[in-house]
C-alpha cells in the first residue's frame, strides 16, 4: 500500500475521490473541497490548511481522509475554546492542531473514506495511523476527527481517540404525502403555531423554490448578498469567498436547493436559503435577507423545504447546528458524535474529565428535548 499526504486536491482524480464517498452527503464531493480550495475559502489565510492523507492498493486509489493543519478554531462547530484556554493556563499552545472534517460544514457524514471494494477494516486502520503518524511529524497538540459516523467512532476509539457527544436537531419523513399529512401528526397547539407562521411567513411575498439548472446568476447573486448580510448583523465572519459561490454554481448545481422570496409585485429578491441535496438527503446551510418580514425565516429554512422534502421522499433533512426552536418545527434531537486526541498526557487527563462531566449535561438535555417533541406519538410514550 502507499500512503500519501496531498497539500492540495490538484493531484488526486476526480473520479476516484467520489468513488469512495457514499450515495449521500454532497458535501464529501471532489468539487466541494476544491470549491473551497479554488475560491481561498481554506488555506493560510483562514487557517484550514489541507493535508489530505490517501491509500493506494495497485496504483487504485482505495482511502483517504479530509485532513487540515489549523491554527484557529473557527468554522468547526465543535467547540473546543475552553480546551484552548486550559493550555493557556499552564503556559503551552493548543495550535497548531489537526483536524479531520468538512470546513465550515456541521453536517455528519464518513471521515474515513474508503473504497466500496476495498478490505474497510483494513483501509481505515491503515488511515487512521497515517493520520496519527502525521500528527506526531507535525507535533501539533491535538488532533480532532469532528461529524463522524457512529460505526466510526469504534475504529477511532480502537486508536486511543476519546469520544465526544453533541446534538443536532434533524427532520425525518415519516412517508409524508403532503404537508398536511405532516401536520396531522403534530399536536393541536404546535399545529396552530405552525399554521399561523407560514400564514405570515408567506403574507406577501412570492416564494419560490429552485434547483439545479433553474437557479441563475442572479439568484446566486442575490444568495451570495444574504450570506453576506447575515454574517453582518451577526458580527461573524464570512468564510466563505464568492468565488466560492460560483465555483458551486457551475459544478455542484444538481446539488443545489434554494428558497427565495421577494415581495409581491417586485423583481427584487428579499431572503433566501441555501440548501444542498443528495439523494434522499438534504442539508440546510445560509439564510440571510435584507428586509425585516415575520416569519420568513421560518418559512424559507423549515417550512418550505419541508414541504419540498416531502415532494421529493427526502428522508431526513438537516437544517444546520445548533437551535432549540427548531424542535416544535418538527425537529428532533440527535447526537453528534466526534473523537479527540489529546498528546499531553495531563491535560488529555483533564479534557477527558470535561468530557465525560459535558456528556451528562447532554444527556440531560437531550431526554429534555425528546420530552418537547411537538409530535402526538410522543404524548403516549
Amino acid at each position: 500500500m502507499k500512503i500519501s499526504t496531498h497539500s492540495s486536491l490538484k493531484g488526486i482524480a476526480p473520479k476516484e475521490w467520489n468513488c469512495l464517498i457514499g450515495e449521500n452527503n454532497p458535501f464529501l464531493e471532489y468539487d466541494f473541497f476544491h470549491s473551497l480550495e479554488r475560491s481561498s475559502s481554506v488555506g493560510k489565510e483562514s487557517g484550514w490548511v489541507p493535508h489530505f492523507v490517501t491509500v493506494e492498493e495497485n496504483q487504485k486509489l482505495v482511502g483517504a481522509v479530509p485532513l487540515y493543519w489549523k491554527d484557529n478554531s473557527y468554522g468547526e462547530y465543535i467547540f473546543d475554546w475552553n480546551w484552548s484556554y486550559i493550555y493557556q493556563q499552564i503556559g503551552l499552545p493548543y495550535f497548531p492542531k489537526l483536524v479531520v472534517a468538512v470546513p465550515y460544514t456541521p453536517a455528519t457524514g464518513s471521515r474515513l473514506l474508503v473504497h466500496p471494494e476495498a478490505n474497510y477494516e483494513k483501509i481505515s486502520d491503515c488511515l487512521i495511523s497515517a493520520v496519527l503518524e502525521e500528527a506526531q511529524k507535525k507535533k501539533v497538540s491535538s488532533l480532532h476527527w469532528l461529524f463522524t459516523l457512529p460505526e466510526e467512532m469504534k475504529c477511532l476509539e480502537k486508536k486511543g481517540a476519546m469520544s465526544r457527544y453533541t446534538h443536532q436537531f434533524h427532520w425525518h419523513n415519516k412517508g409524508y404525502e403532503t404537508f398536511s399529512d405532516y401536520l396531522g401528526e403534530l399536536k393541536a397547539k404546535k399545529r396552530n403555531q405552525v399554521k399561523r407562521e407560514r400564514s405570515r411567513g408567506q403574507e406577501g411575498v412570492d416564494i419560490q423554490i429552485l434547483e439545479g439548472e433553474h437557479i441563475q446568476d442572479e439568484h446566486w447573486e442575490a444568495m451570495y448578498t444574504f450570506y453576506q448580510q447575515t454574517t453582518y448583523q451577526k458580527y461573524a465572519q464570512a468564510y466563505l469567498k464568492k468565488s466560492f459561490f460560483e465555483d458551486i454554481a457551475k459544478k455542484m448545481s444538481s446539488y443545489t436547493v434554494l428558497a427565495l422570496a421577494k415581495r409581491k409585485g417586485s423583481s427584487q429578491y428579499i431572503a433566501g436559503s441555501l440548501s444542498f441535496r443528495k439523494n434522499n438527503h438534504l442539508y440546510g446551510r445560509y439564510w440571510g435577507g435584507c428586509d425585516q418580514h415575520n416569519c420568513l425565516h421560518f418559512e424559507l429554512c423549515y417550512y418550505a423545504l419541508i414541504e419540498y422534502a416531502i415532494k421529493e421522499k427526502i428522508q431526513l433533512f438537516e437544517a444546520g447546528a445548533q437551535g432549540e426552536h427548531k424542535i416544535s418545527r418538527g425537529f428532533l434531537p440527535e447526537y453528534t458524535y466526534s473523537a479527540h486526541w489529546i498528546f499531553h498526557p495531563l491535560l488529555k487527563k483533564i479534557i477527558q474529565e470535561y468530557i465525560d462531566q459535558e456528556t451528562e449535561a447532554i444527556n440531560d438535555i437531550m431526554g429534555e428535548c425528546k420530552r418537547l417533541s411537538p409530535f402526538k406519538l410522543s404524548e403516549n410514550k
